[in-house]
């Protein structure tokens, strides 16, 4: 499982495990986003309005803010929750001892930002996204006709952070969750899979806009674009986003999810809060990812059925199972 935070860990500590990081003592943080976005494949390129709401988590008035976004996404406006607008500041940096770019907005609020007290902020920017292959070989993401990807490990939605691996760290950990609700508009022929709920999808004028909401509080956003195929297990709450030349295994892949959740549920019980499981197929060599209630797979494990336990493996993370003597049997 690869992201930018255990690529930090990894090369930074040289150990091969993640470790939990608390909450970013100099910012505040994101409790929730609400994304709009539309893609752009034959393009290149996409454009997005997102609000967030901004919680002062630290001890401190905060009038300050800092966003990292991809380095070749522009700010065009920024506003209050009144819909004033925020002078902004927006400069290419380099996050220290890398060579990864973003491009970091900075702003300041007409009011301070009271500790424990609440803010909304909506930042509207545009511009395309080509991946950070040159410093996280995984980091393929981009917006294109045969697949689109938006994460966090590409800076596509705003962060709140300053520009240095460990601010990312502390400010988008397992133990920073947000929620969020979104809506990803693409021309028809296109299915967007999300790890959030899906709601129902509306079609005008050729595009075709798919909403979402988070099932749980989480610590990412991942959305992905193609010509999918859907497989679903309604009674197992399953759906597999399979791309079309790898439809021919796709349905053992729903089948090996439906025993996997079967199978932990009797050995280590029932999860009291299950969501259901969402499996989306992304290119070979973009990275395998879980997180809550779903997870990307790479096209690998959707061409060889023998790697399907890779799919058992992530689905697995769900119970976090201990060692014995708490394990049910």
């Amino acid at each position: 499982m690869k992201t930018i935070f255990l690529f930090v860990v990894l090369s930074s500590l040289s150990i091969g495990s993640a470790i939990a990081a608390p909450a970013n003592a100099n910012l505040p943080s994101v409790t929730h986003y609400s994304i709009q976005l539309q893609l752009a494949p034959k393009e290149g390129n996409l454009e997005a309005i997102v609000t967030m709401t901004v919680t002062n988590t630290t001890a401190q008035p905060v009038s300050d803010l800092s966003f990292l976004l991809y380095r070749l996404l522009e700010v065009q406006k920024i506003s209050d929750d009144k819909g004033s607008p925020i002078n902004f500041k927006q400069s290419i940096v380099r996050f220290e001892a890398s060579n990864l770019q973003a491009n970091q907005i900075k702003f300041h609020l007409s009011e301070p930002l009271a500790p424990r007290a609440t803010r909304r902020v909506t930042i509207k920017y545009r511009g395309s996204i080509f991946g950070y292959a040159e410093v996280m070989d995984y980091v393929n993401d981009r917006v294109s006709e045969k697949y689109s990807l938006i994460r966090p490990d590409a800076l596509a939605y705003p962060m709140l952070a300053e520009p240095t691996f460990d601010s990312l760290l502390k400010a988008y950990g397992r133990d920073v969750p947000f929620t969020y609700d979104l809506a990803v508009t693409v021309p028809a022929e296109y299915l967007v899979a999300c790890g959030g709920a899906p709601l129902t999808a509306s079609a005008k004028e050729g595009l075709t806009t798919f909403p979402f909401t988070s099932k749980v509080p989480t610590w990412r956003i991942d959305i992905a674009a193609a010509e999918f195929k859907v497989l679903k297990d309604e009674t197992k709450k399953l759906a597999v986003y399979v791309l079309p030349e790898d439809e021919k295994n796709a349905n053992e892949i729903l089948k090996g999810a439906s025993r996997a959740v079967s199978l932990y549920s009797t050995m280590f019980g029932e999860l009291k809060d299950y969501r259901g499981y969402t499996v989306i197929e992304v290119p070979d060599g973009w990275g395998s990812q879980a997180s809550d209630y779903y997870f990307l797979q790479t096209a690998a494990a959707f061409k060889d059925l023998k790697r399907i336990t890779e799919v058992y493996h992530e689905i697995a993370h769900s119970w976090n199972a201990k060692a014995r003597p708490e394990v049910r049997n």
